[in-house]
């Protein structure tokens, strides 16, 4: 899952998510904001918990100078296989970028 949002150079912004788990995996996961161009990570939420109540995760963060948007995506990490299968249910909800 992944999205490109526009935003300013050098602004600060606060991703939210509420978020809800019960699943099995080998790997983890997380929402990270990346920079388009490069890839490279800004900032990145706490791993999703396997099993959790509705939780509210926010991370805040500063686009570099020189970019006009960030991708915010939904990675898996830590996979030590090719094949990396997720058992279960993984609600989100309210996901918001606001600037600070």
């Amino acid at each position: 899952i992944s999205q490109i949002v526009v935003t300013e150079p050098g602004r600060s912004y606060r991703l939210s998510v509420a978020q809800k788990s019960d699943f099995r995996t080998s790997a983890s996961m997380k929402w990270v904001v990346l920079d388009p161009s490069s890839g490279g990570v800004i900032a990145s939420t706490p791993v999703v918990p396997m099993v959790s109540p509705w939780t509210d995760v926010s991370i805040d963060f500063t686009v570099p100078a020189g970019l006009e948007g960030v991708v915010i995506k939904l990675v898996r990490d830590g996979c030590s296989t090719q094949i990396c299968p997720i058992y279960g249910k993984v609600w989100f909800d309210d996901v918001k970028l606001s600037a600070l």
